[in-house]
């Protein structure tokens, strides 16, 4: 091993050391379901916090909510509407996931999502659920996540998300070949 090879390792472990002294780690993309915004292959730099520290268009590092894991929404008040449903249906055990995901946060608790709002903000081309309610209130402790592309399992395959499943937010994507910093990751691609 030549001193250049040794010197090249003891960086790249430093820098690995720096980041995860400042609540940061990078995680490859294994999916497009957040395309256009992260790819399959991008690399994401992560700020490790908890679930109470999301807001409405984060992009969060979380873990894949548990095999079978169903959400009873509160039955509708006053103040929903009245058509007020279950949005995911059963799990599908065939289905196999890894363990961690990226995805948009999109709605936070007591939030009542409604459907217009809901499907506005849907990547051109995505169809919702055939069954897909009028709207339907976010459990306490629980934020709604949806990818940014057309092919996504989130919170409409699976239901909302408990907070303390979030690792972390996504601050920045790893720069291309052809660019030479940094990017950070928008707020929302469905907003101007």
């Amino acid at each position: 091993m030549s001193a250049g090879t040794a010197l090249a390792g003891l960086g790249s472990a430093v820098a690995a050391l720096a980041l995860a002294r400042r609540g940061l780690t990078v995680v490859t993309v294994t999916s497009g379901s957040m395309a256009p915004t992260l790819a399959a292959g991008d690399r994401a730099l992560v700020r490790r916090c908890g679930g109470s520290a999301v807001r409405r268009g984060d992009v969060v590092l979380a873990l894949l909510p548990p095999a079978g894991h169903a959400v009873v929404l509160p039955e509708p008040t006053d103040s929903t509407p009245s058509d007020v449903g279950h949005p995911h249906p059963e799990p599908d055990e065939e289905l196999e996931f890894p363990d961690r995901f990226v995805k948009r946060v999109v709605a936070l608790p007591d939030d009542v999502l409604l459907r217009d709002d809901l499907l506005a903000m849907l990547a051109p081309g995505r169809r919702p659920p055939d069954d897909l309610p009028h709207g339907w209130r976010i459990p306490p402790h629980s934020c709604f996540v949806l990818g940014d592309g057309v092919e996504s399992g989130d919170s409409l395959t699976w239901g909302p998300l408990p907070l303390p499943l979030v690792v972390g937010k996504v601050v920045a994507r790893a720069p291309a070949a052809d660019e030479s910093r940094w990017q950070r990751v928008p707020a929302s691609p469905w907003t101007s």
